[in-house]
């Protein structure tokens, strides 16, 4: 990075600093508007009422789900939901808790960013827990704050899923290694009476 690189971020860090932290009173009112999206939006995806997030839905929503599936409107988010809970089958659980840093605000547009703690019980009854971490875009539409970007993360490598499935191949494959080898045992047994 050369010098005016480094000197951007610098200046950058300093003023996002300052941002989070000498918010003006009119601010930090709209701050709390935008954290009563947060209880709603665990409600909605725990008790799997997605419509209730309707009235917060940007009309120009982009989304970028922890699958990795993206919606591009309230209507994508809808199916998009309905793909995990068919993953997690009938009688499944997904519960989600936000966790927020201070965030920035540029008029009409507040950007912020956090982890999710999340909580899934498939149909079968085998139990996921984990953290996301995630970036929204928050816009003033209509005079209310409304969801208008989306993303979440998840390590690609280093998660729950991944583990799940490894242990699953290790079983199988230790099994299907055992069983082979007790069957060439037994095939040169055979062989030497």
């Amino acid at each position: 990075m050369n010098r005016s690189s480094w000197a951007l971020f610098l200046l950058g860090s300093v003023l996002s600093g300052q941002n989070a932290t000498q918010r003006s009173p009119d601010e930090e009112a709209e701050w709390v508007k935008i954290r009563e999206v947060k209880a709603i939006y665990e409600d909605a995806v725990s008790s799997n009422q997605i419509e209730k997030l309707r009235p917060y839905i940007a009309s120009n929503f982009h989304g970028v789900l922890v699958t990795g599936a993206e919606a591009r409107s309230f209507d994508d988010l809808l199916k998009r939901n309905q793909e995990i809970r068919d993953l997690i089958g009938a009688g499944g659980s997904y519960k989600v808790a936000i966790n927020y840093d201070p965030g920035t605000m540029f008029g009409n547009i507040a950007v912020a960013n956090g982890t999710a703690e999340e909580s899934i019980v498939t149909g079968g009854g085998k139990k996921f827990n984990f953290v996301s971490r995630w970036l929204v875009n928050m816009v003033k539409e209509d005079g209310s704050w409304k969801l208008y970007r989306f993303q979440a993360t998840l390590d690609p490598v280093d998660n729950v899923f991944v583990q799940d499935t490894v242990k699953y191949n290790r079983m199988v494959f230790g099994g299907g290694a055992l069983v082979i080898g007790a069957l060439l045992g037994f095939v040169i047994r055979g062989f030497r009476r």
